[in-house]
Protein backbone atom coordinates (compact mmCIF):
# COMPACT_ATOMS: atom_id res chain seq x y z
CA UNK A 1 0.00 0.00 0.00
CA UNK A 2 1.64 3.04 -0.64
CA UNK A 3 1.15 6.80 1.44
CA UNK A 4 1.11 9.96 -0.61
CA UNK A 5 3.90 11.69 1.68
CA UNK A 6 3.45 16.39 1.32
CA UNK A 7 5.83 17.76 -0.72
CA UNK A 8 7.95 18.94 2.12
CA UNK A 9 8.65 15.41 3.49
CA UNK A 10 9.55 14.37 0.15
CA UNK A 11 11.88 17.24 -0.72
CA UNK A 12 13.68 16.56 2.89
CA UNK A 13 13.54 12.67 2.23
CA UNK A 14 15.68 13.94 -1.16
CA UNK A 15 18.04 16.35 0.04
CA UNK A 16 21.01 15.57 1.45
CA UNK A 17 20.87 17.47 4.75
CA UNK A 18 17.12 18.64 5.62
CA UNK A 19 16.00 20.01 9.13
CA UNK A 20 11.81 18.34 8.21
CA UNK A 21 12.06 14.78 10.24
CA UNK A 22 9.04 12.84 11.19
CA UNK A 23 7.46 12.41 14.32
CA UNK A 24 5.51 10.20 16.14
CA UNK A 25 2.56 10.47 18.15
CA UNK A 26 0.84 8.44 20.29
CA UNK A 27 -1.82 8.77 22.27
CA UNK A 28 -3.51 5.72 24.59
CA UNK A 29 -6.39 5.76 26.08
CA UNK A 30 -8.01 3.60 28.80
CA UNK A 31 -11.72 3.77 30.93
CA UNK A 32 -9.38 4.47 33.99
CA UNK A 33 -7.69 7.52 32.62
CA UNK A 34 -8.94 11.11 33.01
CA UNK A 35 -7.27 11.56 29.36
CA UNK A 36 -5.49 10.46 27.05
CA UNK A 37 -1.30 9.88 27.44
CA UNK A 38 -0.11 11.73 24.61
CA UNK A 39 3.72 10.93 24.11
CA UNK A 40 5.80 11.53 21.06
CA UNK A 41 9.74 10.01 20.45
CA UNK A 42 11.02 13.05 19.19
CA UNK A 43 12.03 16.18 21.97
CA UNK A 44 11.23 18.57 18.65
CA UNK A 45 10.27 21.89 20.76
CA UNK A 46 10.86 22.99 24.12
CA UNK A 47 7.45 23.59 26.20
CA UNK A 48 8.79 24.38 29.54
CA UNK A 49 11.55 25.41 30.84
CA UNK A 50 11.06 24.56 34.72
CA UNK A 51 10.63 22.00 34.63
CA UNK A 52 12.47 21.32 31.19
CA UNK A 53 9.79 19.41 29.14
CA UNK A 54 10.23 19.02 25.41
CA UNK A 55 7.39 17.92 23.72
CA UNK A 56 5.55 18.89 20.25
CA UNK A 57 1.93 20.99 19.80
CA UNK A 58 -0.75 19.13 17.15
CA UNK A 59 -4.08 19.73 16.08
CA UNK A 60 -4.65 16.45 14.29
CA UNK A 61 -7.08 15.30 16.92
CA UNK A 62 -9.07 18.32 16.27
CA UNK A 63 -8.04 20.88 18.97
CA UNK A 64 -4.28 21.88 19.66
CA UNK A 65 -2.83 18.65 22.32
CA UNK A 66 0.55 18.81 23.58
CA UNK A 67 2.70 15.67 22.72
CA UNK A 68 5.29 15.42 25.98
CA UNK A 69 8.49 14.00 24.47
CA UNK A 70 9.70 10.73 26.24
CA UNK A 71 13.02 8.42 25.41
CA UNK A 72 12.30 5.50 23.31
CA UNK A 73 12.02 3.57 20.71
CA UNK A 74 9.50 2.88 18.15
CA UNK A 75 8.90 0.08 15.18
CA UNK A 76 5.77 1.30 13.33
CA UNK A 77 2.88 -0.87 12.00
CA UNK A 78 3.49 -2.02 8.56
CA UNK A 79 1.79 -2.50 5.05
CA UNK A 80 2.39 -5.67 4.25
CA UNK A 81 -0.43 -7.49 2.96
CA UNK A 82 -1.74 -10.79 4.80
CA UNK A 83 0.14 -9.26 7.97
CA UNK A 84 -1.82 -7.76 11.04
CA UNK A 85 -0.18 -4.38 11.52
CA UNK A 86 1.55 -4.14 14.64
CA UNK A 87 3.54 -1.88 16.47
CA UNK A 88 5.92 -1.96 19.13
CA UNK A 89 7.57 0.96 21.71
CA UNK A 90 10.27 0.53 24.43
CA UNK A 91 10.50 2.73 26.58
CA UNK A 92 12.82 3.45 29.46
CA UNK A 93 11.62 0.95 32.81
CA UNK A 94 10.26 3.18 36.06
CA UNK A 95 8.39 2.28 38.65
CA UNK A 96 5.65 4.57 37.35
CA UNK A 97 5.42 2.96 34.31
CA UNK A 98 5.19 -0.12 35.75
CA UNK A 99 2.36 0.56 37.99
CA UNK A 100 0.54 2.52 34.96
CA UNK A 101 0.75 -0.67 32.85
CA UNK A 102 -0.54 -2.97 35.34
CA UNK A 103 -3.56 -1.46 36.11
CA UNK A 104 -4.78 -1.47 32.68
CA UNK A 105 -6.47 -4.80 32.81
CA UNK A 106 -9.64 -4.82 30.88
CA UNK A 107 -10.45 -3.73 28.50
CA UNK A 108 -7.36 -3.26 26.99
CA UNK A 109 -5.62 0.30 26.19
CA UNK A 110 -5.79 1.59 22.68
CA UNK A 111 -3.14 3.13 20.98
CA UNK A 112 -3.36 5.70 17.65
CA UNK A 113 -0.03 6.64 16.42
CA UNK A 114 0.48 9.09 13.96
CA UNK A 115 3.38 10.15 12.28
CA UNK A 116 3.24 13.84 11.22
CA UNK A 117 6.16 16.31 9.57
CA UNK A 118 8.46 19.03 11.97
CA UNK A 119 7.46 21.70 8.66
CA UNK A 120 3.51 21.22 9.41
CA UNK A 121 2.63 18.83 12.89
CA UNK A 122 -0.73 18.87 11.77
CA UNK A 123 -0.56 17.45 8.26
CA UNK A 124 -0.87 13.46 9.56
CA UNK A 125 1.49 11.77 7.20
CA UNK A 126 0.26 8.19 8.12
CA UNK A 127 -1.78 6.83 11.11
CA UNK A 128 -2.99 3.33 12.10
CA UNK A 129 -5.80 4.12 14.74
CA UNK A 130 -7.35 1.79 16.61
CA UNK A 131 -4.20 -0.48 17.80
CA UNK A 132 -4.86 -2.86 20.93
CA UNK A 133 -2.10 -3.13 23.33
CA UNK A 134 -1.75 -7.29 23.57
CA UNK A 135 1.42 -7.86 25.35
CA UNK A 136 3.86 -5.55 27.43
CA UNK A 137 7.20 -8.15 27.83
CA UNK A 138 9.47 -5.90 30.37
CA UNK A 139 13.04 -6.27 31.85
CA UNK A 140 14.88 -4.61 34.39
CA UNK A 141 15.71 -1.40 32.25
CA UNK A 142 13.05 -1.47 29.13
CA UNK A 143 9.05 -1.73 28.45
CA UNK A 144 8.37 -2.84 25.05
CA UNK A 145 4.39 -2.11 24.43
CA UNK A 146 3.42 -4.16 21.24
CA UNK A 147 0.04 -2.88 20.43
CA UNK A 148 -2.19 -4.60 16.76
CA UNK A 149 -5.05 -4.67 14.88
CA UNK A 150 -5.30 -8.35 15.30
CA UNK A 151 -8.90 -7.83 17.56
CA UNK A 152 -10.58 -6.62 14.28
CA UNK A 153 -8.54 -8.75 11.68
CA UNK A 154 -10.27 -11.86 13.67
CA UNK A 155 -13.29 -10.69 13.84
CA UNK A 156 -16.08 -13.41 12.06
CA UNK A 157 -17.13 -11.85 8.91
CA UNK A 158 -20.36 -13.08 6.99
CA UNK A 159 -19.42 -14.84 4.21
CA UNK A 160 -21.55 -14.05 0.79
CA UNK A 161 -23.12 -16.65 -0.88
CA UNK A 162 -24.34 -17.11 -4.06
CA UNK A 163 -28.17 -17.34 -3.75
CA UNK A 164 -31.42 -16.32 -5.89
CA UNK A 165 -31.73 -13.58 -3.85
CA UNK A 166 -28.39 -11.68 -4.06
CA UNK A 167 -27.87 -13.07 -7.68
CA UNK A 168 -31.44 -13.43 -9.42
CA UNK A 169 -30.06 -13.10 -12.91
CA UNK A 170 -27.35 -15.92 -12.54
CA UNK A 171 -29.68 -18.57 -11.89
CA UNK A 172 -32.05 -17.81 -15.14
CA UNK A 173 -29.10 -18.79 -16.74
CA UNK A 174 -27.79 -21.85 -15.66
Amino acid sequence: MTRNLSHAVRAAQDATTSDVVQIVLLRITHPDLSEPLRLTLTPHELVSEEPEIFGVYSDWEGTEQLYTAVQAGAEMPGDDEGDIPEARVSLQNTPELMDAIQSFTSPKPVVDCVVVSSADTNNVEGEWLGLRIVETPFDSSTVEIRANLAHIMEEPAVQHVMTPARAPGLRGAI
